[in-house]
């Protein structure tokens, strides 16, 4: 989303962790490569990781250091609806984030290959 001249802001988001359970939040090297390969090839301004549960592990360790940690509280319900889903919690977090700072958002697993900017 653009900040209101048309320019997307060199934001990237992240949405992990939203599990109920703090056991079932898994950061792997597939998440680190996503990490790292955003920092390299998009060179954000910043990363910003929207989390409710913080990893840990060696490949958060390493991934830590690129990301603007975001702690938030657990998103239950929209509109009076139940969410059950750590996916439809995501879907809630990943909106109010590009609505409040623009930017892009990446799912966990999508490895950035090359610059953004001609798009």
């Amino acid at each position: 989303m653009t900040n209101g001249t048309g320019v997307i802001p060199r934001v990237v988001h992240f949405v992990h962790g939203l599990a109920t359970s703090a056991v079932d939040v898994h950061f792997g090297y597939e998440h680190y490569l996503a990490v790292v390969a955003a920092s390299t090839h998009i060179r954000p301004e910043v990363i910003v990781f929207h989390h409710h549960h913080r990893p840990s592990g060696e490949w958060w360790e390493r991934a830590a250091p690129l990301l603007t940690l975001r702690h938030i509280p657990l998103p239950t319900e929209i509109f009076g609806r139940p969410l059950v889903h750590a996916a439809h919690r995501a879907d809630i977090v990943r909106l109010r984030a590009l609505l409040e700072k623009g930017g892009v958002y990446l799912d966990m697993d999508v490895i950035a290959l090359r610059s953004f900017d001609q798009l």
